[in-house]
């Protein structure tokens, strides 16, 4: 006999690889305006630069209409069966929920105490031998 497993899913796109991404394409214009004016920016850099920026925008602007679509469902189909007020797991359409902050939140904080660790961990490894 097989039994049900229970899998808990998050929003696609709200991970640390995502997070990760997410920060570094959004800093991209600001180095590349800054390779720009010491004129060390290379020919085709601001298209790439351009398109991954725009990537990044996507996937946040995805990841807030999702996130509003969900909690305007969430309001609007609203059920006995939920535990707890609802208005603790959603807020206001357009409105950031406390569950949806302490995800974010929390997610980043785990990214910075991963590259804290990674940063630390190369420190103590010493310089690395070029080849």
């Amino acid at each position: 006999m097989r039994k049900a497993t229970e899998v808990n899913v998050g929003l696609p796109g709200t991970g640390l690889g995502t997070l990760l991404y997410l920060l570094l394409a959004l800093a991209m214009p600001v180095r590349f305006l800054v390779r720009l004016a010491r004129g060390s920016a290379s020919p085709g850099e601001g298209r790439l630069v351009a398109r991954q920026t725009a990537l990044a925008l996507g996937i946040v602007l995805s990841v807030a209409a999702t996130a509003a679509g969900r909690g305007a469902l969430l309001l609007r189909f609203r059920s006995e069966r939920v535990a707890g007020p609802v208005s603790a797991v959603v807020a206001r359409v357009g409105e950031a929920s406390p569950v949806q902050v302490s995800v974010v939140l929390l997610t980043f904080a785990v990214l910075t105490v991963v590259l804290l660790a990674i940063e630390l961990l190369g420190l103590l490894a010493g310089p690395a031998r070029r080849r």
